[in-house]
């Protein structure tokens, strides 16, 4: 997801006068079915910064989720 943003972000920078709307909706466009694409119809999420910002809260979100599992698995080995 990471490269995405960052391919999509370097592409869109390119296009002048490019309005908002257009631009949340070619990202979406982009992306593979998947939670996140989901999730961000069902919260009516309509610009690229609201997305984006949704991205980083899942991303800090799993890997918070990823971090307890570890010390889980740590702490039912120790």
């Amino acid at each position: 997801m990471k490269e995405y943003v960052q391919r999509f972000n370097r592409k869109v920078v390119l296009i002048p006068d490019l309005q908002d709307g257009i631009v949340y909706t070619a990202f979406l466009n982009g992306l593979l079915p998947n939670r996140f694409k989901f999730s961000l119809a069902e919260s009516k999420v309509t610009t690229l910064a609201d997305a984006l910002r949704k991205l980083k809260t899942l991303s800090k979100q799993q890997r918070y989720v990823q971090e307890m599992s570890s010390s889980m698995k740590r702490v039912e080995r120790g």
